[in-house]
């Protein structure tokens, strides 16, 4: 068990200091495990189907990202995307996250 927190720790830092390559050109807005938010498109030379390499999954009109785990998002199809750890996702909507982020603030 220890083995596998330290490698999953191990591969989000390494992965935290992979995104840092992007900036300051394209800031990282959120990030986890397996996936960031950039304002920007990546580089070629970033992207593909290998392991180490990332692909394009969604393009963000609008999004709000309250923390690990827990955020929101419309993309440019109009569809919401909601992710929140704990709670089901199906009893959030937009309104609540914007409310959310305004209470950060």
């Amino acid at each position: 068990m220890k083995t596998k927190n330290k490698n999953n720790a191990q591969a989000k830092g390494e992965a935290r200091v992979k995104l840092t390559t992007y900036a300051p050109s394209n800031p990282l807005n959120y990030s986890d495990t397996d996936s960031a938010v950039l304002p920007l498109p990546l580089s070629e030379k970033f992207t593909g189907n290998f392991i180490v390499q990332m692909s394009l999954v969604n393009k963000i009109e609008e999004g709000f990202f309250i923390g690990a785990k827990l955020y929101c998002y419309i993309n440019n199809k109009k569809e919401v995307v909601i992710a929140s750890a704990g709670i089901d996702p199906k009893l959030l909507n937009v309104n609540e996250f914007k409310n959310l982020l305004k209470e950060q603030i």
